[in-house]
């Protein structure tokens, strides 16, 4: 089993989604973040 961990902006994460399921990853888990840096 394989984690992945990424803050991913709101505006991309259709294709980030979009991306991870054709690469064979299909569970995602979303939390939503606040803060820069």
């Amino acid at each position: 089993m394989i984690m992945i961990r990424s803050i991913v902006r709101p505006e991309r994460t259709d294709a980030v989604l979009a991306a991870l399921m054709e690469a064979g990853f299909p569970a995602v888990t979303k939390y939503s973040v606040a803060g820069r840096g």
